[in-house]
């Protein structure tokens, strides 16, 4: 019972957390290495060049993941950051890799679209900038 009783003073991790291991990963892997390639500022020209999407769509994922990303980090605009990423999430799945095999590219993005829409519906938790900025009422 003591067990139970200790995590239940621990419910304020799960979001921070989420929020944590997401945004790390959208803003240092997705996002950085798009608007900052091979270490040098091309504000997400070389992304855009692929041509996977129009250009101007290109360009608003890879900014979308680096400042959503650490948008999620910081625990601001939360909810607003976490549908933008959900919508740039859905669109690479089901239109950019809508050819890939389920386990190969579509299993991780399927995975992040999960965890975007757990802290849409959830929001920042607790320990967030959303929370201390807007209280209750976190965006």
């Amino acid at each position: 019972m003591w067990l139970l009783t200790f995590l239940n003073k621990l419910d304020w991790m799960p979001p921070l957390i989420l929020r944590g291991v997401v945004g790390a990963s959208f803003f240092l892997v997705h996002g950085l290495d798009k608007v900052y390639p091979g270490g040098e500022w091309d504000f997400g020209q070389a992304f855009a060049a692929k041509g996977h999407a129009p250009a101007l769509l290109m360009y608003i994922a890879a900014w979308t993941e680096f400042l959503g990303g650490f948008a999620l980090i910081l625990g601001v605009l939360t909810r607003w950051s976490a549908v933008g990423l959900l919508g740039v999430m859905a669109y690479a799945v089901f239109v950019i890799h809508r050819g890939d095999p389920y386990l190969n590219v579509r299993e991780l993005g399927i995975a992040y679209m999960g965890a975007l829409a757990v802290i849409a519906i959830i929001g920042p938790g607790t320990m967030s900038l959303d929370r201390l900025f807007f209280g209750r009422q976190a965006l």
